[in-house]
């Protein structure tokens, strides 16, 4: 999992579109994920 993360992170820091809507679809389903489990960002 953290390889294919750094992979993400390098990509959407390059501006690799597909990158940057993982890093983005992870990132706002991690924030729904807490939201839901009452943790807090």
């Amino acid at each position: 999992m953290s390889v294919a993360f750094d992979w993400i992170r390098q990509g959407y820091l390059s501006g690799d579109p597909v990158a940057t809507a993982l890093f983005i679809g992870l990132f706002a389903v991690g924030g729904v994920w807490t939201l839901i489990s009452g943790g807090s960002f």
